[in-house]
């Protein structure tokens, strides 16, 4: 019976986190894609392989150990989910990543993507020209420093901090 409650929680938690994927993402994408394998080939197995990358991320989040993943798993998420919006919106979106290269540590899951999708979609999307959304990691003596920041129509910078205190544990400040 426990084994038949967890299997049902794991499909519970999929779905949820399925339904979570917003559906004009996830069919603009695939009419994105329609119209490439025509004209742009290339383009187009490039857009499906960031698809992939993204639903696997996605899929894997409600899976989780603890909630917790990688700063680079995340990150190669992002990257996915920026490729296949600036796939759609050509010169309008310009994503750039102050990231060291040899930066990982734990996270909760789903903590950078959702902020830099709000920054697409809310700050880059709406605006007539398009923008840029920069994504910066900072370390600093007892922390990373995630900022997303867009020059958007949005609301100002949003900035995460995620704080590596005693192993295992995370330190989270939201700052407009």
């Amino acid at each position: 019976e426990i084994l038949q409650l967890q299997t049902q929680l794991e499909h519970e938690q999929t779905d949820m986190l399925l339904s979570q994927i917003r559906s004009h993402f996830f069919y603009h994408t695939l009419n994105s894609l329609q119209a490439l394998i025509v004209l742009q080939p290339d383009a187009a197995y490039k857009m499906a392989g960031d698809f992939a990358r993204y639903l696997r991320f996605t899929l894997d989040a409600a899976t989780a150990a603890g909630g917790m993943g990688s700063f680079r798993e995340e990150l190669r998420a992002v990257r996915a989910y920026a490729d296949i919006n600036q796939a759609q919106l050509g010169d309008r979106l310009t994503m750039l990543y102050h990231v060291p290269p040899e930066a990982d540590f734990t996270l909760p899951v789903l903590t950078i993507q959702p902020v830099v999708e709000n920054a697409i979609l809310h700050g880059i999307k709406p605006k007539v020209g398009g923008g840029t959304v920069t994504l910066t990691l900072d370390e600093t003596p007892t922390h990373w420093r995630v900022t997303v920041a867009d020059d958007g129509g949005g609301s100002g910078v949003l900035r995460h901090d995620l704080g590596m205190l005693p192993p295992g544990d995370v330190r989270s400040c939201l700052e407009a």
